[in-house]
């Protein structure tokens, strides 16, 4: 490549226009995968001590037939229409101290998919009475699968994929749960 006199920046006289850009463009997209991780689409992996950005709106504890609670959470509530829909869509990275709590205004049969949800998740089902009905373990992120309470339920949780079987967490589980 030739210089051509007088055809550079002002900035670095006789460098060529064309490579000037070509340098900005490269250091504006390394720039902008370093601060925004997910701008290329990559998953990113779940971290320990990661809440996923779950708004912590309340604790909900998972307690045995004995009565001893096998472990409590911080959870966020998703009460409204808005919030039952958008569910974890989009969250990523969560650890095993959080989770979301869906608060349904009737209690029937309830189902549930994980579309644009990127974290593969336990979706726990529980009646009116508190009671763990069904479990649908280890879900496909990302799909449009139908998980279904198999019974009539008024509550949802969901939490970190594997959540139930390294806790005890079964049907006939009871929880309790508050806001803050």
């Amino acid at each position: 490549m030739q210089i051509v006199p007088g055809i550079g920046s002002a900035a670095a006289p006789g460098l060529p226009v064309g490579r000037v850009i070509r340098v900005i463009l490269s250091c504006l997209i390394v720039f902008s995968a370093l601060c925004w991780p997910g701008a290329f689409g990559q998953p990113q992996p779940a971290v320990a001590g990661s809440t996923g950005g779950i708004r912590a709106d309340g604790s909900l504890a998972f307690i045995n037939a004995e009565g001893r609670v096998l472990v409590s959470i911080t959870i966020e509530i998703a009460d409204t229409p808005q919030a039952r829909a958008t569910g974890l869509m989009g969250r990523r990275g969560l650890d095993d101290s959080v989770g979301m709590l869906f608060v349904h205004d009737t209690v029937g049969p309830k189902s549930f998919w994980m579309r644009n949800t990127p974290t593969s998740l336990d979706i726990i089902f529980v009646s009116a009475k508190s009671r763990v009905i069904h479990i649908a373990a280890n879900t496909t992120p990302m799909s449009d699968t139908v998980y279904s309470s198999n019974g009539p339920a008024l509550y949802v949780v969901e939490v970190p994929a594997g959540f139930c079987t390294r806790h005890g967490v079964v049907e006939g589980t009871l929880i309790s749960w508050q806001r803050k």
